[in-house]
């Protein structure tokens, strides 16, 4: 099941697209979430590039946002529950 119930919440613009069909597509994302929460911490901005295929999610780049500190991660979330990841911390 690729469906969870994930404790994320905010607002969220930005552009998707989608090439291909139910089989083999492709589908690219830069979003932005404002005033969000991702597990309980608080962020003002949460920048996502992603790119989904059938057989994971690979998060180009994130990066979460609050006052004068910033996280940056990357990643891969495979659909057979492997996740790889690496991440860095800035100060903005």
């Amino acid at each position: 099941m690729l469906y969870r119930d994930l404790p994320v919440s905010g607002v969220v613009s930005g552009l998707l697209s989608f090439d291909g069909d139910t089989k083999n597509f492709n589908l690219n994302g830069d979003l932005i979430i404002k005033d969000s929460t991702v597990y309980g911490q608080q962020f003002e901005k949460v920048i996502v590039k992603t790119t989904i295929g059938p057989e994971k999610i690979k998060f180009n780049s994130i990066t979460a946002q609050k006052g004068h500190s910033a996280i940056d991660a990357k990643g891969d979330l495979f659909f057979d529950k492997k996740f790889i990841y690496c991440n860095r911390c800035k100060l903005i």
